[in-house]
Parts: structure tokens; sequence; C-alpha cells
């Protein structure tokens, strides 16, 4: 997906979990100047072990979907920043390896490169946190904010190894969406509305 029919600016990079914030940086007013693009199935420490032949992450498509990638950043001299989401959330030496290994290529093209820590996610349809009918005030939807703390002690490693390595890359905690208005908890619902559209994916609103 692409933002304009022009020359793309920033690169959405990762799976679903990176696709998902599209919509957000597609409309976003502060972003109008640039040209989105966002393309992604398999996650960068996706090793096309463990799923289903008719996953489009299955076998040796990872890695030809790398290459197609690499393909275009070589090719076009337009991009600057680069996001990165959907890394494993504890992530192992294999997904720090492959991330370093990424950054080292981005880096070369004189890239910027954003990583997004993981999100909080429900696990849950956020519909149940709706009384019916659906105009009517939701449920609060908490969650203690102790799981935000351990998401990202979880993927200290990885940022550890990254800031090492190459400190000129960002990193950026999406979860200030569920967590900036309590100290205590943090909520799968803002402004009467869904942050999230399944049980893990943020909603369009929330991107």
């Amino acid at each position: 997906m692409q933002s304009k029919n022009e020359p793309p600016t920033i690169l959405l990079l990762g799976d679903s979990f990176a696709n998902q914030h599209y919509p957000g940086f597609a409309t976003n007013s502060k972003l109008t100047h640039h040209s989105i693009l966002s393309i992604g199935t398999c996650g960068m420490d996706s090793d096309g072990t463990g799923v289903d032949v008719r996953n489009p992450c299955f076998g040796d498509r990872p890695k030809n979907q790398a290459t197609f990638i690499n393909s275009i950043i070589k090719s076009t001299s337009s991009l600057k920043f680069v996001i990165i989401d959907g890394l494993f959330k504890i992530p192992n030496l294999s997904t720090i390896d492959k991330t370093l290994e990424r950054i080292q290529f981005l880096e070369k093209f004189d890239l910027q490169v954003v990583i997004f820590l993981p999100h909080l996610a429900p696990g849950f349809d956020t519909k149940a946190c709706f009384r019916s009918p659906f105009y009517q005030n939701p449920k609060d939807c908490l969650v203690p904010s102790s799981y935000r703390k351990d998401l990202v002690n979880n993927f200290n490693p990885l940022i550890n190894a990254v800031k090492n390595k190459y400190p000129k890359v960002l990193f950026f905690d999406q979860n200030e969406i569920f967590c900036d208005r309590d100290d205590n908890n943090c909520s799968f619902i803002r402004d009467k509305l869904p942050l999230h559209r399944d049980t893990s994916h943020i909603s369009e609103y929330a991107s």
C-alpha cells in the first residue's frame, strides 16, 4: 500500500503489526509531505518453519520477500525513514541477529531506522468491552500497567543489542496510547472506541 503516487519517503517494514500503522501514517496531518509505503507479510524474524504450506511465510517465502524488499530499498533513493514493527515480544538470539543484520543493510543507505516496541494486545475480541446496545458507555476493559513494563523488560535484550551496535536507531513505545492516563492501568478503550480490531491488531482509530 502506498499513500501517494510519488517516490516513497517512509517504509513500514515487518508483518501485519507494521501494516496496521498504515492508516495512521497515511492520514496524519504532520506527515502530508511524506509518501508512505507499507510492504511486508512476514516478520524479519520469520524463518518459514512452523506454518502451514498455504501460509505466505512458509518455506523460502520470507527469504524471497526480503530479497524483493531489499531490491526496492536499493533502487529508491527517496526513502528517508524505515519503521520496523512485528518483532517477537521475547526476542531470541536469532531475532536479535536478524535485526542487527537488517539494520546494517538499512544504514548503508543512510536510512533512519525506528523500531516500534511490541504493543499490548487483549487476547480477546474487544467487542466484549462494550455493553449492549453498542452506543452505551463501554466497560473499562483495563489491564495492569505492569503488563507494559513486562513487555519492555522482555524486549530489552534486543534494545540493548541494537543500541550498542547502532546508536542512531530510535525506539518508539506505542503503548502510550493505552497507558497515558493512569499510572496503575492501561485500557483497550479510548474515547469510547476500541483500540483493537481483533485479538491482537490495533484498530484504524488507534492507528
